[in-house]
């Protein structure tokens, strides 16, 4: 199973399981079912426990990529005066339930056994790719 998770129509992929982001359709997903899983722009939508729980559901050989805005690049790029106050709300506060960083995730992607194979900030997001071996 490939699964996109969204938080709006306009984030689906072809290819993939789209679902909307919830503690629901994390649930229902069986633990080690996924093959391929994207998180694209939804770690922040999401509890640290569903993001935790989600993890499980990688099978062996699977692999996650997650692409989010970096709260503390955020932070400082808008204490350097290059973002506004105005974008760095919308980049991490508009309805969002908690803020992430690379390392952060990074962590979290480790200590729950998968390999982070690509880890990197692009401007004000970062980008993981990690597998299950």
């Amino acid at each position: 199973m490939k699964v996109n998770f969204i938080t709006s129509q306009e984030g689906q992929r072809e290819g993939y399981e789209n679902m909307f982001v919830s503690p629901a359709s994390v649930s229902s997903l069986p633990d080690g079912g996924c093959k391929a899983m994207v998180l694209d722009n939804v770690v922040e939508f999401m509890t640290e426990e569903s993001f935790l729980l989600l993890l499980k559901k990688v099978r062996h050989g699977g692999v996650v990529e997650i692409r989010s805005p970096d709260a503390l690049e955020v932070a400082k790029r808008m204490y350097h005066g290059r973002v506004t106050l105005s974008d760095a709300s919308s980049l991490i506060a508009a309805g969002k339930n908690r803020l992430t960083t690379l390392s952060e995730v990074k962590s979290n992607l480790e200590n729950n056994g998968l390999r982070v194979e690509f880890a990197a900030l692009h401007d004000t997001q970062y980008v993981l790719k990690a597998a299950r071996p």
